[in-house]
């Protein structure tokens, strides 16, 4: 990188990809590897979970859904 840093990406099974930066390459390197373990086992975690709260996250979420007039009406089985 232009910074002198170095980075590691992986991707999760679902083909998601994820990075960081390091100043080192042995760290870039481990990270890169501990994070295919984690993939190979099924027990990856995205690293940037915790970055915003659940309340960000619910806004976003219920923002996003998709309701059709008729629920939003109410008119269950009419």
């Amino acid at each position: 990188m232009k910074s002198g840093n170095w980075q590691a990406t992986v991707r999760n099974r679902a083909g998601d990809r994820y990075s960081e930066s390091f100043p080192l390459k042995a760290q870039a390197r481990a990270w890169g590897t501990e994070m295919e373990t984690q993939s190979a086992r099924g027990s990856m975690r995205d690293p940037r979970a915790g970055e915003i709260t659940f309340r960000e996250w619910h806004d976003r979420w219920w923002d996003a859904r998709i309701v059709e007039p008729r629920t939003l009406r109410g008119g269950f089985g009419q």
